[in-house]
């Protein structure tokens, strides 16, 4: 019923931007090109039974019907500019309103993805006020291990939220692929040469995953961070817990932040798998 009734508004619209059945412009009958503007002053008022006067009169008659046409043409393209932004309006809400309801027939909330954007900078500033105040975020960075000091790791890399936020989402991605039994059997069975057996790809994403491993478990384990009371904590756990309640599964990265305890033993159970991808490929922490 919403996309009919928003399809016939957009119809209606279009049609108002049509002129009127047999609208034309065209100059009035026998007359030809309107006279210069100020004609009629320049002339002066016509002299009675002149013919000079007679001229000028219908001259000035004749700039009077172009004038009253041309501001007629303005006014309608006035209006028909009006009707086009209506139009233009109707068919962007139309658009929206059409991409929520087939989201929402896929299981995704109506506006998830607006609220997806609102819970990811708010997540962010709170990563921020945890991580980055300045002797924090001096500390965290001084003795991280950057692996191959490229992206986020880099030697320039300046921000402690930063590298959480970064490391969180290669961990989430390359997790399934790194803990697999057949990628873990691989991996210690055949130590330096593995690497020359992995398909395109998996060395990339296997050593993103180590990194990602070994940054977290520096920073969350870092003394400036476990020395922190659970009052600063309260902010961003109470957003995460939103963002669940809410199914905005593009959130679901910062999702082990909620329980950094639980995080990190589930760090310290995984790290013979860091441990064996360094061992494999050549990497050093």
């Amino acid at each position: 019923m919403l996309r009919r009734a928003l399809a016939m508004a957009a119809e209606e619209a279009t049609a108002a931007l049509a002129p009127p059945a047999g609208f034309t412009v065209a100059p009035p009958a026998g007359t030809t090109m309107p006279p210069p503007a100020g004609i009629c002053a320049a002339v002066g008022p016509p002299r009675a039974g002149s013919s000079g006067g007679r001229v000028a009169g219908a001259r000035c008659g004749a700039g009077a019907r172009y004038e009253s046409a041309a501001e007629g043409i303005r006014t309608g393209v006035t209006d028909a500019a009006a009707t086009a932004d209506a139009r233009s309006r109707v068919l962007a809400t139309a658009g929206f309103l059409d991409e929520q309801l087939a989201g929402l027939g896929r299981g995704t909330p109506v506006l998830g993805a607006r609220l997806s954007e609102l819970l990811r900078c708010l997540l962010r500033q709170q990563l921020r006020l945890i991580f980055e105040p300045d002797h924090r975020n001096d500390a965290l960075l001084a003795s991280i291990p950057r692996g191959r000091r490229i992206g986020y790791l880099c030697p320039e890399a300046n921000s402690a939220a930063k590298v959480v936020a970064l490391a969180l989402y290669d961990y989430s991605a390359h997790k399934s692929l790194a803990t697999h039994p057949a990628m873990m059997t691989l991996l210690t069975a055949h130590r330096r040469g593995s690497s020359s057996r992995l398909v395109a790809g998996e060395r990339e994403a296997l050593l993103s995953f180590a990194e990602a491993h070994d940054a977290l478990s520096h920073l969350l384990a870092h003394p400036a961070v476990t020395c922190m009371p659970p009052k600063d904590w309260a902010p961003l756990r109470a957003l995460l817990t939103r963002a669940k309640a809410a199914r905005c599964d593009d959130e679901a990265l910062y999702f082990p932040l909620a329980d950094v305890p639980r995080f990190l033993e589930e760090l310290r159970q995984s790290a013979h798998v860091a441990a064996a991808i360094r061992a494999a490929v050549g990497c050093e922490r």
